[in-house]
């Protein structure tokens, strides 16, 4: 029985208990002698319709089965762990992991490559998997089969002249490269670059289609070199499997796979604790020692429990370190995702046409930078630098025609409130560093920055756009200095809810409505040149307080600096004078009827209208009996009134008051009898 077949047997034996423990599916583990066949049964994963599957409508135009995908996602994570897991219990139980070896799985084979000195190379893979590595008539190669690649192992993809792999990618299969601690080395040369894509071999071209899966590279924690390489028509659905993706990982590296000696000297100071007496069988090397008893490190089931005992120290959480570079990418899910990554260097990458994000520094990425780079077509962001990146540098790249923003920096907190991991709730992005960088024509933002601290935007280009700069979501200590702004449609540079101990100064915009526009932030805008502004030069709203100094500022509006809606702003030494001023009839309107302004104009009106009334009574005064008439003149008309002569003489009291009337009238004479009375009487009286 060879060693192969003994890890086989051994493995075999030990993982259908593993699998009732962790709950995985029941795989084995298969001597190389055993090929794998080269088309296996899968598991169902998709719908009567085959590749035709609905799209996603979350505004991303990403074209692809949310439920299969998110599916299929799970089902890698379960693969990867089953390698693990076969890993572990093999070296637990005594079993020999020092030769490359074959694990199966309801969804297909996956060669492991473990530990040793030497690297593995496209030899080897020849003659490890003769039937799943195969060169093909124009020299490219098909590899229909997953490989794994351990800590301690190193996989160099290269070769002299042009090496093409095509990974298989059909409506029932797909197979990746997964780099689980190891090293994974791609390396062509300028003339002659590593090319590696999907491979659909009912179409006999690349796989363009997601929803059944599609092929992709991942390495978590470990080491990643690539150089002089071209990717393309690779991942789908998650970041992890989105087609070129350095995780690290988000679980606890035991010591036995680790091999720099650390962790097998934290194994035995931990034995020595148990066994005071220093019995050497107590405390054998993790690679080679029988199941230790329960309660320790691992249950005499295989299971990992590294936690059960307090006195264990807890482990250190892998990060992976790649270098990427002369390197281009297209058409993959996402370009290139990284999380839980130090000092990842990424030079002249081109990627294009992503059907996500370009660039994605996702979670606990630091001390990163991204140098003369360029990503283009992304359906969303063109760089995407997550939550919790800190000390990471974008120099000289570029950002052209993205689907959202061209850079897109989000500092936020993890978390708002009580969380289960205790997470703090200031922000988490820091030292991010952006310059020299040019962006054109992203469709929502040229960059945009939400939260963080002590972010710089120093002598950035953005052209086009809706919005240039926009800083918002409590931001602190960011400076926007030194940029060149152009065409914007609406705000060039935007501060807004909540940015605080910021600095806008010698930046160069021209064109837009707003050229600088401040909302409830706290800065110095200071030094600034705008030119062709359509509305206000300057706009600061709310009372966070601002200094607004020594601007330069032409074109025209309604106001080169607008500050009647801000409070706690001060304004000086700002050059207006090019500054015409423009007002709309409706502007007009709006700037005239004030609330005092409509009241002071109606008490106006209400004394003009007294005043006219006034005049025109004293032009056009009647004489109080204007409308009465002698009574004689209707003597003759009216039957009812007669003279009083005619009725005869007058009485004693008639006669008096004839002559009191005269006395009170002495112009009119004795004798002298005015227009007599009329009297009027009832019919038939007389």
């Amino acid at each position: 029985m060879n060693e192969s077949t003994r890890i086989t047997l051994a493995a075999s034996a030990v993982l259908a208990v593993a699998s009732l423990l962790t709950g995985l599916p029941v795989a084995t583990a298969s001597p190389l002698g055993t090929q794998a066949p080269e088309t296996l049964p899968m598991a169902s994963t998709t719908d009567t319709t085959g590749d035709e599957v609905p799209a996603v409508t979350d505004g991303s135009n990403y074209k692809g089965n949310p439920e299969t995908e998110a599916a299929l996602v799970a089902g890698e994570d379960r693969r990867l762990v089953q390698v693990r897991t076969i890993a572990s219990i093999a070296r637990w139980t005594g079993v020999s992991t020092s030769i490359p070896y074959r694990v199966a799985s309801s969804t297909g084979y996956t060669l492991v490559l473990p530990a040793r000195d030497k690297e593995y190379t496209i030899d080897d893979l020849l003659a490890l998997a003769p039937k799943t590595f195969v060169r093909q008539p124009d020299n490219s190669y098909l590899l229909s089969e997953n490989i794994v690649v351990e800590a301690g192992g190193t996989l160099t993809l290269n070769r002299t002249g042009v090496l093409t792999i095509n990974m298989l990618s059909n409506s029932q299969k797909f197979v990746s490269i997964v780099n689980y601690g190891g090293k994974l080395n791609i390396s062509g040369t300028s003339d002659a670059p590593v090319r590696i894509s999907s491979w659909d071999t009912d179409a006999g071209a690349p796989r363009t289609l997601t929803g059944t899966g599609r092929a992709y590279i991942r390495s978590i924690g470990g080491n990643v070199a690539i150089a002089h390489a071209a990717f393309q028509n690779l991942g789908f659905w998650s970041g992890r499997t989105g087609g070129l993706s350095m995780t690290g990982s988000d679980r606890p590296v035991t010591g036995a796979l680790d091999t720099n000696g650390a962790k097998d000297t934290q194994y035995k100071a931990y034995h020595r604790k148990r066994h005071p007496k220093g019995d050497a069988a107590a405390v054998p090397a993790p690679a080679s020692a029988p199941a230790p008893e329960p309660g320790s490190v691992l249950d005499v089931t295989g299971t990992a429990t590294a936690a059960k005992d307090a006195g264990l120290p807890n482990s250190d959480y892998s990060y992976v370190t790649a270098s990427v570079v002369d390197t281009t990418v297209t058409d993959n899910v996402y370009g290139l995702f990284l999380a839980n990554a130090v000092g990842a260097s990424i030079h002249n990458v081109t990627v294009k046409d992503s059907r996500m994000d370009g660039i994605v520094l996702h979670r606990y990425v630091s001390d990163a930078t991204v140098v003369d780079t360029s990503v283009s077509n992304s359906a969303l962001n063109g760089f995407n630098l997550s939550r919790a990146t800190r000390s990471v540098r974008l120099d000289n790249d570029k950002a052209i025609s993205n689907g959202r923003n061209g850079i897109y920096v989000d500092g936020r907190p993890l978390a708002t409130g009580p969380s289960a991991t205790g997470t703090a709730l200031t922000s988490s992005g820091s030292n991010l560093v952006l310059i020299n960088n040019t962006v054109t024509d992203s469709a929502h933002y040229g960059m945009e920055i939400r939260g963080g601290n002590n972010t710089t935007v120093r002598n950035n280009t953005v052209v086009g756009s809706p919005m240039g700069i926009v800083v918002t979501d409590t931001a602190s200590r960011v400076i926007v200095a030194g940029n060149h702004l152009s065409n914007q449609i609406s705000q060039a540079i935007a501060l807004r809810d909540g940015v605080t101990r910021s600095a806008v100064s010698n930046n160069t915009v021209t064109g837009g409505t707003v050229g600088i526009y401040l909302r409830n932030a706290q800065a110095l805008v200071e030094g600034n040149t705008l030119s062709g502004v359509t509305n206000h030069g300057i706009s600061v709203i709310g009372t966070a307080g601002s200094d607004v100094k020594a601007n330069t500022i032409a074109g025209s509006g309604p106001s080169a600096i607008d500050l009647k809606r801000a409070g706690n702003v001060s304004s000086a030494d700002n050059a207006t004078g090019n500054w015409v001023l423009t007002k709309s009839l409706w502007d007009q309107l709006v700037s005239f009827f004030q609330p005092l302004t409509i009241m002071w104009t109606l008490l106006a009106l209400l004394l003009l209208v007294t005043a006219a009334r006034g005049h025109r009574r004293r032009h056009s005064i009647r004489h109080p009996y204007a409308d009465q008439a002698p009574l004689s003149t209707f003597t003759d008309l009216d039957p009812m009134l007669v003279r009083p002569d005619s009725i005869g003489p007058l009485t004693h009291g008639a006669q008096e008051s004839k002559r009191g009337r005269r006395r009170a009238d002495p112009a009119s004479g004795a004798g002298h009898d005015p227009q007599p009375a009329l009297v009027s009487v009832e019919a038939g009286t007389a």
